[in-house]
């Protein structure tokens, strides 16, 4: 599944851009993620938590960026699985800054995939709305 996002940011892009880099930054500001170790060379041990209709889970998993500071892109990948009820998700997220004339654009694409029970109660739908959620709290966060 696919969902995309886009918002505006009032920092310049070398702000924003400064920032995305702070991985543990990024994390605080995003509801239910954190960082748990960092493995060097940009690979990470995380977690996600996260609920989905009735169903809570909590994502234990890798991550791992590419940057590319020329073109302003980032790419996260990432896969977890819930312990509890079996479920795994893997997933990739590009994002790219532009500015704009009062800060920065971001657009982001991610494409999820769900197994196990969360992917029963993942519906396209189900799933953009915890998109809209989250990325609303990542801004008010973020600023």
């Amino acid at each position: 599944m696919e969902v995309q996002k886009t918002f505006e940011l009032r920092q310049k892009p070398a702000v924003v851009w400064e920032a995305f880099n702070d991985v543990r930054l990024v994390a605080e500001c995003l509801p239910g993620a954190s960082i748990v170790e960092e493995r060097g060379n940009d690979q990470y041990k995380g977690r996600f938590a996260v609920k989905v209709g009735p169903l809570a889970a909590s994502f234990d998993g890798d991550v791992a960026i590419e940057r590319d500071p020329a073109k302003l892109t980032g790419i996260v990948s990432g896969k977890g699985a819930d312990a509890k009820s079996g479920s795994r998700a893997s997933g990739k997220l590009t994002y790219r800054l532009e500015p704009t004339e009062s800060g920065t654009l971001v657009d982001v694409v991610c494409e999820i995939n769900l197994a196990g029970a969360l992917a029963q109660f993942g519906k396209a739908a189900v799933i953009k709305e915890i998109a809209n959620r989250l990325t609303a709290e990542f801004v008010k966060s973020f600023e």
